[in-house]
């Protein structure tokens, strides 16, 4: 089993988590958490290189601690701690080792692993909260970081008659079909891609990645929406949902409402 080294940054005012989390994405991370108070990434022995991550947190002014960790086995951690989401009383999410749980109008399988989107964040409930809202039957709907693939399963549950899903993260890929076939989805198509599709329309896109990413490819994602097509983004900070709005309106969208959740922000825009 590989040896890792864990990285902590305290979180304050001062720092801006999301350009921080875009900046560390560019090494090669093994798996990454955020919580209110804290940042925390792993990386492989054999990929951690403290230069880079020195340059990175030094132009920031960012000070970090770093501990070492012997191989284990990871699933074996992630399962240990992973426990049931339940968000409106409409939709659970669970691992495939827990029970079924009834009375919902969905219910999602998720295998935890290291990618991102198990429903516990503030931005995946939050997305999931208002995709309940929508209408997605026979909508052709776009997924733009999918991670798990939580956001796509729900589409497709919710109605969607196409789904289009990609993330550049390679932790996801097998992570994401797994969750497919265990959701047993047939409308999803998945893409190991960084950028969007070039020519492609949708009727509903969604993004839950960060200000960051968001920013640098919110002219193109609201090119692909369909006439009232509709755009949910989260990874915001509650403090950005202004210049969110102004850089929207930039690009041709209208902001529709905003909700908020441990400071973080889900944003609908219309185009």
């Amino acid at each position: 089993m590989d040896n890792y080294f864990c990285i902590t940054i305290q979180i304050s005012e001062s720092i801006e988590r999301d350009k921080i989390s875009a900046a560390l994405a560019q090494l090669s991370i093994s798996g990454f958490e955020e919580n209110e108070t804290e940042l925390l990434a792993w990386f492989k022995e054999s990929d951690f290189n403290e230069e880079n991550l020195k340059m990175i947190l030094d132009k920031n002014h960012i000070t970090y601690q770093k501990q070492f960790i012997r191989g284990k086995n990871w699933n074996a951690e992630w399962e240990a701690n992973f426990q049931p989401v339940i968000i409106e009383n409409k939709i659970a999410v669970r691992a495939n080792f827990h029970a079924p749980i009834t009375g919902m109008d969905h219910e999602i399988i998720i295998t935890p692993k290291m990618s991102f989107g198990t429903g516990h964040h503030a931005t995946t409930s939050l997305m999931i909260a208002e995709m309940c809202r929508l209408n997605f039957i026979g909508k052709k709907v776009f997924d733009f970081g999918a991670g798990t693939g939580i956001l796509s399963i729900l589409a497709e549950k919710l109605g969607a008659s196409e789904i289009f899903s990609i993330d550049n993260d390679p932790l996801s890929t097998e992570n994401f079909k797994e969750n497919i076939e265990a959701n047993f989805c047939k409308k999803i198509f998945y893409t190991e891609k960084g950028i969007p599709p070039g020519n492609e329309k949708f009727d509903i896109v969604l993004a839950n990645i960060n200000k960051h990413i968001l920013l640098q490819f919110l002219p193109g994602l609201s090119k692909m929406l369909n006439p009232e097509g509709q755009i949910l983004m989260s990874g915001i900070l509650n403090t950005d949902v202004e210049d969110m709005i102004y850089e929207a309106g930039k690009s041709g969208l209208v902001h529709r409402l905003t909700n908020v959740k441990d400071s973080w922000a889900l944003m609908a825009f219309s185009a």
